[in-house]
């Protein structure tokens, strides 16, 4: 079998609205780090197909990327915003200068 770092399981919408909005964020990088399209990979028609049925989410020009990006994309919509690194350390210095 083949194991490839970008793979990403599948989960039903239901199941994502249960999980903590860093957990989703994680998620989100994932799947952006898919390859765009078997077509573009280095891996040999045996191993694609072996990929094409792990039943993983690999590249993003499938059905199930798309699906799993609009329903991620969905839920993190109606979440609270979380502060990225510049963020935080902008929030920080002007904690400081108080």
């Amino acid at each position: 079998m083949i194991r490839r770092k970008n793979a990403v399981q599948p989960i039903p919408k239901n199941e994502l609205e249960e999980l903590h909005t860093g957990t989703l964020l994680t998620r989100l990088q994932h799947l952006r780090e898919c390859e765009e399209s078997f077509e573009f990979t280095d891996l040999l028609p045996e191993e694609i197909d072996e990929l094409r049925s792990d039943g993983r989410i690999h590249v993003k020009d499938s059905e199930e990327w798309k699906e799993a990006y609009s329903d991620l994309k969905d839920i993190l919509s109606s979440r609270e915003h979380l502060l990225n690194k510049q963020e935080r350390k902008e929030e920080r210095r002007k904690r400081a200068r108080i």
